[in-house]
């Protein structure tokens, strides 16, 4: 019986400690889930604790462990976060900080850029897409814009190959702008134009801006068109958000 009141609390303290560190990010942003995510923990462990030591108190122990299946979700599935509708993720994008989200068509990201834009943060959209059909769909009117592209001739379009101009254009945006953020959809062709290696490098300097001056980068990526030792580089230097 003593092994099994052991087990018990070994298991669930392990449980409700994996993975804090992952999701530490998502806590605080809520600060009073956080509270009582705290109060639970607090609560499951002196249960727990305190049915070990009476070591006969079946009853006290059952309620730890009662206790525990209810406040322990939070730490069991780090992927919540990331599993939510734009409207949602738009809560999670703070200053400071690079996002990366994985789908095949850049809906769910510019829905998200645009809700930030609507809250007043002054956008930059960077893609291979010809900017006007998107400003357009999606209401993007005050955003500005840069078209990547090889089309000499055409309104803020700037050559893929040429990342010092792209450096310089985003990097004098976020410098300008109170609260900005920028949305990257063309990562895919700068590194077909270039290579993988220098559209990260390219991607790493845009994130000391970032950084810096207190912006946000939203970088869209089909995942198909990486290899998994790529993802796991991009992962290194933004956070991920999952389409829903």
């Amino acid at each position: 019986m003593d092994r099994f009141w052991w087990v018990a609390l070994h298991s669930v303290k392990k449980t409700l400690t994996a993975g804090r560190g992952e999701i530490w990010h998502e806590r605080t942003s809520a600060s009073k889930n956080c509270m009582l995510w705290g109060i639970g923990e607090i609560v499951v462990i002196f249960m727990l604790v305190i049915g070990c030591v009476l070591r006969h108190s079946f009853a006290i122990s059952s309620c730890g462990l009662w206790v525990a299946s209810l406040v322990g979700s939070p730490f069991l599935n780090k992927k919540d976060a990331a599993n939510k509708s734009s409207s949602d993720l738009g809560a999670l994008l703070e200053s400071g900080l690079g996002y990366v989200i994985y789908e095949k068509i850049p809906d769910t990201s510019i829905q998200l850029f645009q809700l930030h834009v609507n809250q007043g943060e002054k956008g930059l959209l960077v893609s291979r897409k010809f900017p006007e059909h998107t400003k357009s769909k999606y209401d993007l009117g005050n955003v500005e814009y840069v078209w990547l592209s090889t089309a000499e001739g055409e309104n803020n379009w700037i050559d893929p190959c040429n990342l010092s101009k792209l450096h310089h254009v985003i990097t004098d945006f976020i410098r300008n702008a109170s609260i900005s953020i920028v949305f990257l959809e063309g990562f895919e062709y700068l590194m077909v134009r270039n290579s993988f290696l220098t559209a990260l490098k390219f991607v790493q300097s845009i994130m000391d801006e970032v950084v810096l001056h207190q912006s946000s980068l939203i970088l869209s990526i089909n995942p198909d068109a990486f290899s998994k030792a790529e993802l796991a580089l991009i992962r290194r230097e933004l956070i991920e958000l999952n389409e829903d």
